[in-house]
């Protein structure tokens, strides 16, 4: 699917401060200032690039309020306060065209228990299982197959892909991403060895983790019962059955140390289902 926007549709996104130049391509792609040609949006995100900015061929370019410069023939610069943040708010716009939100609803095939509470404005997705008490929050997506077990918490304006397993009790806050094939919640490893042989010790605490640093400080993550991790939005997680925190996601190494990341078996989910609130 080919994604485009006219110049003014980009202006209007960005809300620039000012706008230097004209242009009649459509835009299509976004590339480096090294790499953009027409058609292009770019940016300068980062100063030690301001060079690059003279021999840009992108249609569009972000760049700085305090940026001196002048536009090719065909080229439009628009000066904002942050051009990392307004590209953001780009991708975002196009994330929105090529998947846009599904209509609120429960799928036929899902399978919700008739005491969980899912927000009128929440998506359930094929084949999803949420169980006995467990509450899915406004305009969150639960996409195929996705298991929320006993009493789980899914917040307000959560993505969660196909394939996750959230386990009984755990909590997500707002505005949480999970890839597919995600796991929160597991049984921890605690057994002692009592007459000759280990015995389980059952898992029933709780964990929560506040992380600090720019943006972080002082927020709860996810509550999660037994041994798992907590995480919060806009955290990206990313695994393959395997909790685990996003590369740019800095911790401090106090914080490091205490984590403890670990595989959890996939259980399959059932291929019937009742129809939806039974």
């Amino acid at each position: 699917m080919q994604v485009s926007f006219t110049a003014a549709e980009i202006i209007d996104i960005a809300q620039p401060s000012e706008v230097r130049g004209a242009t009649s391509d459509i835009i299509q792609s976004v590339g480096s200032l090294k790499q953009a040609i027409a058609g292009d949006l770019t940016f300068l995100g980062n100063p030690k690039y301001k060079a690059d900015v003279a021999g840009t061929y992108g249609s569009i370019v972000l760049l700085p309020l305090d940026y001196e410069g002048h536009p090719r023939s065909n080229q439009v610069f628009l000066l904002v306060e942050n051009p990392s943040a307004v590209l953001s708010r780009v991708c975002s716009r196009i994330e929105q065209k090529l998947w846009p939100r599904p209509v609120p609803g429960i799928h036929p095939t899902a399978w919700v228990d008739a005491s969980a509470r899912i927000a009128d404005s929440a998506t359930i997705g094929p084949l999803c299982v949420v169980e006995a008490g467990a509450t899915v929050g406004e305009k969150s997506h639960l996409q195929a197959q996705v298991f929320v077990g006993r009493h789980a918490q899914v917040g307000n304006e959560c993505w969660v892909m196909p394939g996750v397993i959230i386990q009984n009790e755990c909590v997500l806050r707002n505005r949480v991403r999970l890839q597919p094939g995600v796991v929160i919640g597991s049984d921890g490893f605690g057994y002692e060895f009592v007459g000759g042989r280990h015995e389980k010790v059952p898992q029933i605490g709780t964990l929560t983790r506040r992380l600090t640093g720019r943006g972080l400080a002082g927020r709860s993550l996810v509550k999660v019962p037994r041994s798992i991790i907590l995480f919060k939005s806009p955290t990206m997680l990313s695994s393959e059955n395997t909790v685990c925190f996003a590369p740019r996601l800095r911790l401090p190494a106090a914080l490091r140390s205490k984590i403890m990341l670990f595989s959890v078996a996939k259980p399959r989910l059932p291929v019937t289902s009742r129809s939806a609130g039974a």
